[in-house]
């Protein structure tokens, strides 16, 4: 009995474990924005379409936009490809589905991904989409989503011919709060006790290194080709 239950509850952890998270369905031709993480206000999501149209008239590269609230435990490399191949096969609308570029933002997990179609993997290149999500997270900490994104359309036009008519704004600067405070000096008598230690044993100086705030990995090359004209190509990032 035992074992039977202990079997049933690591099918069950297994299912939930690997269970993909659904794919939204297309977005219309006119908007190329699925915003299900509700980052955006109307007016900025109105704002938005209009620079990728200005994209899209300015070089004919269509750059699609797509916010969720978590990938529920899924690489972010792999929803990406498996929503360019699902909505490449959606034939729900006669007119076939075409993006060059997918932006994806993934709120809770604080992950982002930049998937470079074929066609644009000359312009933008593995490198260069990293260079764009290495960018973000000063956008993105201070819950500026607008900004930020404006900042990778106008990036990704600018790269590949195309243009938007507007200036892309600097970050906000995070305020200081109490607690980074509290840390910056937690951080000065660690090193003034580690300094101390260490000249009393004759010691060099140990320097204390600070992570950066986004990662970013290049590529997803091995993740499969997309049926939408992607092949892996473009980078993930977090803040």
């Amino acid at each position: 009995m035992k074992i039977k239950l202990f079997s049933l509850i690591l099918f069950v952890l297994a299912n939930v474990t690997f269970a993909e998270i659904a794919i939204p369905k297309r977005p219309a031709l006119d908007s190329h924005i699925i915003d299900q993480a509700q980052l955006f206000s109307d007016k900025e999501e109105k704002q938005l379409s209009t620079f990728l149209k200005q994209y899209h008239q300015s070089a004919n590269i269509t750059m699609t936009i797509l916010t969720i609230k978590s990938l529920e435990g899924e690489a972010i490399e792999s929803f990406s490809i498996r929503t360019v191949d699902e909505w490449e096969k959606d034939k729900t609308f006669k007119t076939p589905y075409k993006s060059d570029l997918l932006f994806i933002i993934s709120k809770n997990d604080r992950k982002t991904r930049l998937e470079v179609g074929r066609n644009l993997e000359g312009d933008i290149p593995d490198a260069k989409a990293g260079d764009f999500l290495r960018a973000l997270p000063p956008y993105f900490k201070t819950g500026d989503f607008f900004g930020g994104t404006v900042m990778i359309i106008a990036s990704c036009a600018e790269a590949s011919g195309g243009k938007i008519n507007t200036k892309v704004k600097p970050a906000r600067k995070k305020k200081k709060t109490a607690g980074d405070f509290i840390f910056l000096v937690i951080i000065i008598i660690v090193f003034i006790l580690n300094f101390t230690s260490r000249g009393r044993r004759g010691g060099g100086i140990f320097i204390m290194g600070s992570g950066h705030g986004g990662g970013f990995s290049g590529g997803g090359g091995c993740w499969g080709g997309g049926g939408g004209g992607f092949s892996g190509g473009g980078s993930s990032g977090s803040w």
